[in-house]
């Protein structure tokens, strides 16, 4: 996989930190990556404009291994999600939900909120009856989630998830999730 960040800094004074753009993508072509899967697997890439959380604390984080911050804003977020449907499906997968996934991330994280703004997501797959390709374009997304955190909860913690955009530029659709951190049944 290749990552890349331009221009980060961090700024002691007003403990922000910020990066001008990131990006991620799999070193392997799409179909060079479909093909290297038993099963149907997702190619995503990803690529931002500028990243900004703050206040983010440095000595915390060197101290306690706790990423601290009061919020993460994200702009101009291009998400790529491919999936070639010509290999098979693989079943019986379970796939948790973004609670679940924000405590199984390896190091302690509490971050009041996340917030991507003027961005899109772009999901393409090929047909295996055509054998042709349809992506389905989301635009003009703003997500706000919060809290993001995996230690220390308790039973009233739950992820709040909010988000609106427009498929295809045209229909527009909003998205209000709050799911608990602590519930065994994972309920939303």
């Amino acid at each position: 996989n290749q990552f890349r960040w331009d221009n980060v800094a961090y700024d002691r004074s007003s403990k922000v930190f910020s990066a001008d753009s990131f990006s991620f993508k799999p070193s392997l072509s799409k179909e060079a990556f479909a093909a290297s899967r038993p099963f149907q697997t997702d190619y995503i890439q990803l690529e931002s404009g500028r990243i900004e959380a703050g206040p983010f604390d440095i000595n915390t984080y060197l101290n306690d291994t706790v990423i601290q911050a009061g919020s993460v804003r994200i702009g101009q977020l291009k998400l790529d999600d491919y999936r070639d449907n010509r290999y098979p499906f693989e079943a019986g997968v379970r796939k948790p939900l973004w609670a679940e996934l924000v405590t199984k991330i390896p190091v302690r994280l509490s971050v009041d909120s996340i917030i991507v703004t003027n961005s899109e997501v772009r999901y393409e797959e090929i047909n295996p009856r055509q054998n042709e390709s349809v992506a389905i374009p989301v635009n003009r997304m703003q997500v706000t989630v919060s809290p993001v955190k995996n230690f220390d909860l308790k039973p009233t913690d739950s992820l709040s998830i909010h988000a609106s955009a427009y498929i295809l530029d045209t229909i527009g659709i909003n998205l209000h999730i709050k799911q608990s951190y602590t519930d065994s049944l994972q309920g939303f």
